[in-house]
């Protein structure tokens, strides 16, 4: 691998904050009290993965900033900033195929497919967010289409293919899947709202940037369809952003108007029903230590927005 690219991704490891993702695989792999000696590797590449659709992330959303310094797009530029990704992607399926192999047992090549093709929904998703993105108004029917795969497919399949590594029974890794994928979808809202109330201090990325790059996000279309005005003046702000980059004027009004019109609350509601639809899942599992961890990452984030 060239230095210049080496470099640049070990930067952006390093400055990766902690996540759910691989939290939440540990978590899902002592549901039913085992341990598993490939937890942590794979967990380390679960976190690399997520890593690789981030540094893709930002380079469809022009990011210049991720987890508070510069994004890899902003680094070394569009073509580098996906080779980058497409490489880390890589490092993090090879490490995951390998693990599961050592342990040469059944459940291990369930892992194994799932996290294989995690990949695949989350750019699926990625392509729908670009396609609904500036002029196209999209319903919020379309805007759970599109999360659904890039967040709470994402964690769904991390969660359950925990479970089958801890040798979960179909209907506990079925349980798995929907506690991830609904806690996905929450947390989505959840950094939805954050996008627009938080300073890039505590988010590690500047405030508005979903609407400085003309994405459709849910207290967005939650104050259009409350406001026929708010509509309006999204829209055309949103339509200039292919043209130019969105003054900060703009971007604040636009903040301003989502927030006046009631938008923000709607979501904030929304992410909590998601919320509590996950915690639900967990009282189909075994009621241990994991579980009762796993309910507490459930209000943490509830608390946090």
């Amino acid at each position: 691998m060239p230095r210049t690219l080496r470099s640049a991704l070990l930067k952006t490891i390093r400055a990766a904050a902690s996540t759910e993702y691989p939290y939440i695989f540990a978590a899902a792999t002592e549901i039913n009290g085992r341990k598993c000696a490939a937890t942590r590797e794979i967990a380390a590449a679960v976190n690399l993965l997520q890593i690789s659709t981030f540094i893709v992330d930002d380079v469809l959303d022009r990011a210049a900033v991720r987890y508070g310094c510069a994004s890899l797009y902003a680094a070394l530029g569009e073509n580098a900033a996906i080779t980058g990704g497409v490489v880390l992607q890589q490092i993090a399926l090879s490490r995951i195929d390998r693990s599961c192999q050592k342990l040469n047992i059944p459940a291990s090549d369930v892992t194994r497919t799932l996290l294989l093709g995690a990949p695949l929904a989350v750019y699926a998703g990625q392509y729908l967010d670009d396609r609904y993105s500036g002029v196209l108004v999209p319903s919020v029917q379309q805007y759970l289409q599109t999360i659904e795969l890039t967040t709470g497919a994402f964690i769904g399949l991390v969660a359950a293919a925990g479970g089958a590594l801890g040798r979960c029974s179909a209907t506990q890794q079925e349980a798995l899947y929907q506690f991830g994928r609904h806690y996905g979808l929450a947390l989505q809202m959840y950094d939805d709202v954050s996008d627009l109330t938080d300073p890039r201090s505590e988010t590690g990325k500047p405030r508005g940037g979903d609407i400085r790059t003309g994405r459709w996000r849910l207290p967005a279309l939650f104050a259009a369809r409350r406001s026929p005005s708010v509509r309006r003046f999204l829209t055309r702000a949103f339509a200039r952003v292919a043209a130019k980059k969105m003054p900060r004027a703009t971007m604040l009004k636009c903040i301003h108007l989502i927030q006046e019109a009631g938008g923000i609350e709607e979501a904030r509601r929304m992410a909590r029903l998601y919320a509590d639809r996950a915690e639900a899942q967990l009282q189909l599992l075994p009621q241990t230590i994991v579980t009762v961890r796993l309910r507490r990452l459930v209000a943490d984030l509830v608390i946090a927005y």
